[in-house]
């Protein structure tokens, strides 16, 4: 035995303490800067479970942030609707990020 300990990947908003608006935008910016993504991966990106993934993309489908294309799978990319909303939200994490970054002297 190694002593490391796998931990699962959570599978419900409620499972990480924060809200779920900020999942919300979290997906939308990957939504943006990747381009196309499929549930799979953006799950794999955030160390999500698939479920609240597509939970979450079924949230911002509803609300006209992204939408569905293509008939093999559900692949995922942001809408022309949603194109400013992406922008703005992944300006304000790349500023939370240089923040955190100059915080702890990197």
């Amino acid at each position: 035995m190694t002593g490391i300990t796998t931990i699962a990947a959570p599978q419900n908003i409620d499972d990480l303490g924060i809200r779920q608006s900020f999942i919300e935008d979290l997906a939308l910016k990957h939504i943006y800067l990747g381009g196309e993504l499929m549930v799979d991966k953006l799950a794999a990106q955030l160390r999500l479970g698939f479920k609240m993934v597509n939970n979450i993309y079924d949230s911002l489908r509803r609300a006209e942030l992204c939408e569905v294309k293509g008939a093999k799978g559900r692949r995922y990319f942001y809408s022309e609707f949603s194109r400013p909303t992406a922008i703005v939200i992944a300006h304000q994490f790349a500023c939370i990020h240089k923040a955190a970054m100059a915080e702890h002297g990197a």
